[in-house]
């Protein structure tokens, strides 16, 4: 009989969510025969409806009905799984009853009194600006019978805020790198979803809607799509990495509005994709295949660092730690960023020896490989230790 594992985390609407939850589920399923893992959900047909052999679990705490569900089901299984994603994180808000903090509280307390492990997926912790985040924060991450955070910067976080021993948190990598090369790989050529204007190639862009100050990147952008479609054949696929309507497709369509009124002609290369129909291997082998990435969405930058040049627009300290990380070029959103100085690099990645972004690429691709083993390890490890006494 199969033993039942939990995933709780933020999967519903972000792309870079789902493709850690579907990574790290479909690499534990594929290498232990005896687990069924369960991905919990914001919305219905997120996991079941592009994903075979993974399940998931719609989660209501709007009423009554649903808590009942909700206890009901974590009642059902013998393990529950905190993550993946930054998990511990006050900047979008927070109460007793909502934000992100308050979520794992609750999960992890009905867990905890129903006698269930918990353990977490690498998950990020973020620096906490709110009394009530530091007050549920130091509880939870006790509670946790195994941390394991993504990133040195998370533990010396949880460190700090849960005084846990710094001996007793995992330091791992984000699960969402082994996308297209231990799970999915078959997938990973398949442009198939691309029409024929497309043929020569495209840039891919990666924006972000919230907190961010449009102004001070817009300009530099606008004057490198323009150079791309006046100097290239290529095209410009804009990728919606969060599926609601008020993020940054709002921001697409905007820049849409102002490519077609300096020229209409350039619409035929310019395509929103249409993230709602996608899963997020198949976004992956979009951005995977692209001429270059501009990108201020970390997983926009994990799903396809090593396979495309990436010019990072950093927004957050764990951007450009990445950025840094991989050794690529970004701009600080925080500053205006001149325009003939953003184009300039687009330019030569797009234009220059292409030998020198492969060798750059067969090193980063070195860089990602390294982190693909360290989470392989990792999550046989959190297995093991989640499971101890559960799973033969």
């Amino acid at each position: 009989m199969n033993k039942r594992i939990a995933f709780f985390g933020s999967v519903g609407y972000n792309i870079g969510d789902e493709a850690i939850a579907v990574a790290a589920a479909e690499y534990l399923q594929k290498n232990h025969k005896n687990i069924e893992i369960i991905i919990s959900t914001l919305q219905k047909g997120v996991i079941e409806g592009r994903y075979n052999n993974l399940k998931e679990f719609v989660i209501n705490r709007s009423s009554l009905k649903g808590w009942i569900r909700l206890i009901k089901f974590i009642s059902s299984v013998d393990i529950v799984v905190i993550g993946g994603g930054t998990m511990v994180q006050d900047k979008l808000g927070i109460s007793l009853l909502r934000g992100m903090i308050p979520y794992i509280f609750q999960i992890t307390v009905l867990a905890k009194i129903l006698k269930k492990p918990v353990i977490t997926l690498p998950i990020g912790i973020d620096k906490l600006n709110t009394k009530l985040g530091r007050f549920l924060a130091k509880r939870v991450l006790n509670y946790f019978d195994k941390l394991c955070v993504r990133d040195e910067k998370s533990m010396l976080l949880a460190n700090q805020y849960s005084h846990r021993d710094k001996t007793d948190i995992l330091v791992s990598a984000d699960p969402a790198f082994m996308v297209g090369d231990v799970v999915y790989r078959d997938n990973y050529n398949n442009t198939s979803l691309l029409h024929d204007n497309f043929r020569f190639g495209y840039v891919a862009i990666s924006l972000v809607n919230e907190n961010i100050k449009h102004e001070n990147y817009h300009e530099a952008l606008m004057e490198s799509i323009l150079w791309i479609l006046s100097n290239t054949l290529l095209g410009i696929i804009f990728v919606p990495m969060d599926r609601r309507d008020n993020e940054e497709k709002q921001v697409f369509k905007r820049i849409l509005r102002e490519i077609e009124e300096i020229d209409k002609s350039y619409l035929s290369r310019v395509e929103i994709l249409d993230s709602n129909l996608l899963s997020s291997v198949e976004i992956t082998n979009i951005l995977k295949n692209a001429k270059l990435l501009i990108a201020m969405r970390l997983h926009a930058m994990i799903l396809s660092v090593g396979y495309t040049p990436i010019i990072g627009i950093s927004r957050t300290t764990k951007t450009e730690t990445f950025l840094n990380e991989f050794n690529l070029p970004f701009f600080d959103v925080e500053n205006y960023i001149k325009p003939d100085e953003f184009k300039k690099v687009v330019s030569q990645i797009l234009l220059n020896d292409k030998n020198s972004e492969v060798n750059k690429n067969l090193e980063r691709k070195r860089i990602r490989a390294k982190k693909v083993e360290v989470i392989q390890k990792t999550l046989n490890q959190l297995l093991d230790l989640g499971c101890k006494g559960i799973i033969s």
